[in-house]
């Protein structure tokens, strides 16, 4: 009919890193988050953070823990730059239902420290099945929430995916 389409190609990459050193009832941990996200309009977003927990349960089966510290924010949006101090709170559930299936969740929120309206929020959910000693397969829920996202990006996104893991 004449019209011509316009089709592209978005991504995003992530990488995380995870220190916690367990003492008596409670653990300190250092956390570095670096991610980019086409779609957000996020050249770059560096989350480095660290602070103290303590874990309500921690069973074989069943692990709860809480956490709060303070967090350096670094983001090139569309080309601004934008840096901060926040805080976070974040906790994480772990249940191992049987030998072979886990289930997880976990939430952070993550706060400005000068301005509590920009707020970060992540939450993810998701279950894990052993097929093999080493091999196991699973599905996990992502939503992220920028309450103050560049113009013309969705504040929430959401992401289910599956993966593959291998144990060596």
């Amino acid at each position: 009919d004449g019209t011509a389409e316009s089709q592209q190609t978005e991504g995003s990459a992530k990488a995380n890193a995870n220190v916690k050193q367990r003492f008596d009832g409670f653990y300190l941990y250092a956390d570095e988050l670096v991610a980019h996200d086409s779609i957000a309009d996020i050249k770059l977003r560096n989350v480095a953070s660290t602070g103290a927990g303590t874990f309500l349960a921690d069973t074989d089966a069943f692990k709860f823990s809480v956490d709060a510290g303070v967090v350096h924010v670094y983001e090139d949006v569309r080309d601004a730059d934008d840096e901060y101090f926040a805080l976070r709170f974040g906790e994480r559930i772990d249940y191992k239902v049987n030998d072979a299936v886990g289930v997880w969740e976990k939430l952070e929120v993550t706060p400005e420290a000068a301005d509590f309206g920009n707020t970060l929020v992540a939450f993810e959910a998701g279950i894990e099945s052993a097929l093999t000693k080493t091999l196991a397969f699973g599905v996990t829920l992502k939503v992220d929430h920028d309450s103050e996202p560049a113009e013309g990006v969705e504040r929430t996104d959401t992401v289910l995916g599956a993966h593959v893991a291998l144990s060596l």
